[in-house]
């Protein structure tokens, strides 16, 4: 089942313990509570599955006010949310920001989960592990290459994310001198911290999201698209900023598809690793870029 904010744009929910939530399309949804933490919940698209409008309504049970914010404009719907959520905190309105995408059911108080982590590891953000949908079992997290911004280094598999610890820094397993690429579909992060805030000499702020592109020429000469999408642009900023990262699977949800891929468990078709970074890290076996290509291209 879908929701589209267009069409519902007065829905009222009521969240079980007398909490009074209200969508207003480009605005903000209050859930009212006793404040612990202020938070701003950017969530952006049109059209959400029923699992993440219980997301949103339930995002914390522990007593943290949640204000809801929608863009839906498209390609600067990151930007917008993020823009908004900086200019929240300045204003003393808000103390931390997360982000919930529109296909993506989280477990009730996610929210909270996402915080204590944040807060046991002293870290600056804490993203959840996201699988892609399709039957291969990525995930849109991984490890980045400080000397390649159009190739991640290694991007992880629901099998392998089943062997690391629940929650993990990239220096915890085995990647000190590369940094970890964060997936949005579900995150957290303290906006007291002054990274999130730091602006370079031009007065533009260093961390916010793009999706730089170009078509070069492969080993075989032949022309290919090459990006970095926004959520792992953002991953780069934060490790130029020195930020303290972390992925959790702690936070239990579905990418909301054909069917559900859940973060709960292992499965898929790849163990270790995905075709399109395999040059990267196993060396000893053959690339077939044609397969690199097409996986590139995969929809996520």
């Amino acid at each position: 089942m879908r929701i589209s904010l267009l069409q519902r744009d007065d829905l009222v929910f009521n969240a079980g313990r007398s909490e009074l939530v209200n969508f207003t399309l480009g605005g903000a949804m209050k859930i009212v509570q006793n404040e612990k933490y202020k938070v701003r919940l950017g969530i952006p698209g049109k059209v959400f599955d029923f699992g993440s409008v219980i997301g949103l309504v339930h995002a914390t049970r522990s007593g943290h006010s949640v204000t809801i914010s929608n863009f839906s404009r498209g390609w600067t719907d990151f930007e917008e949310i993020w823009a908004d959520a900086l200019n929240a905190f300045e204003a003393e309105e808000v103390t931390h920001f997360a982000m919930l995408h529109a296909d993506v059911a989280p477990q009730i108080g996610w929210v909270d989960t996402l915080i204590q982590e944040l807060e046991h590891r002293e870290a600056d953000i804490v993203s959840s592990i996201v699988p892609i949908k399709d039957s291969r079992g990525l995930t849109s997290s991984g490890i980045g290459d400080p000397e390649d911004r159009w190739n991640p280094f290694r991007r992880f598999t629901m099998r392998e994310v089943m062997k690391f610890p629940e929650t993990f820094s990239a220096e915890e397993i085995g990647y000190s001198d590369k940094f970890l690429l964060h997936n949005t579909g579900c995150w957290l992060c303290d906006l007291r911290k002054p990274l999130f805030s730091a602006a370079d000499a031009n007065g533009e702020l260093i961390a916010h999201f793009d999706f730089p592109k170009k078509i070069i020429r492969d080993s075989a000469g032949k022309w290919i698209p090459a990006w970095e999408s926004e959520d792992w642009f953002f991953s780069r900023k934060l490790h130029e900023l020195q930020a303290k990262t972390c992925i959790t699977r702690k936070v239990k949800l579905t990418h909301r598809g054909p069917v559900d891929f859940p973060n709960s468990e292992p499965w898929g078709a790849f163990e270790n690793g995905d075709d399109n970074t395999r040059y990267k890290w196993n060396k000893d076996k053959p690339v077939d870029f044609q397969t690199v290509v097409r996986e590139a291209c995969q929809t996520e």
